[in-house]
């Protein structure tokens, strides 16, 4: 299973598409694309969105859409993942809240946006993170920012997931 993951788009529709073209011509269509917030009205726009499972939640920016979700727990495979854009969590200033929710939703991903800096940490079980046990592996990841060209990929199998940045401006 193959996932992209984005966030912080802040306008920038052009740039989906563009996201979407490079994901296209690695030659597997995502089964889901997730968006971690600040810019759910760009959905809607992008035409390369069309067709696709499209999973999002709301970002401080995302004033007009107070209907959806400020955080998430999907599947993806045999994994589940918290979405959150991560501003409730404080995330700009350490990871300790937006981990010890996700230990609360027993998840085995921790999905943010927010900071615009991308980022993976694989937690080992028992592990204290920023003063948080982790009970079971948890992997955190920031897709980093695709308003500044910066979008994620995950690759979810039975073996473990694989977690990658792509960038437009290469």
């Amino acid at each position: 299973m193959t996932v992209v993951v984005f966030s912080d788009s802040h306008g920038r529709v052009t740039y989906i598409e563009e996201m979407m073209t490079r994901v296209a011509a690695c030659g597997e269509k995502p089964s889901h694309v997730l968006f971690l917030g600040d810019g759910l009205a760009d959905l809607s726009r992008a035409s390369a969105l069309d067709g696709q499972s499209v999973i999002a939640v709301r970002g401080n920016c995302d004033l007009l859409a107070s209907d959806e979700l400020e955080t998430r727990v999907v599947g993806l495979g045999g994994y589940r993942a918290l979405m959150m854009h991560g501003h409730t969590a404080g995330v700009k200033y350490g990871l300790a809240a937006a981990v010890a929710l996700a230990v609360r939703e027993d998840v085995d991903l921790l999905l943010y946006g927010h900071t615009h800096i991308p980022f993976v940490k694989n937690l080992a079980a028992d592990e204290c993170f920023e003063g948080i046990w982790v009970k079971k592996p948890l992997c955190v990841f920031c897709p980093g920012a695709l308003k500044d060209g910066v979008f994620g990929s995950i690759s979810a199998t039975a073996q473990g997931v694989l977690f990658s940045h792509g960038h437009l401006f290469d």
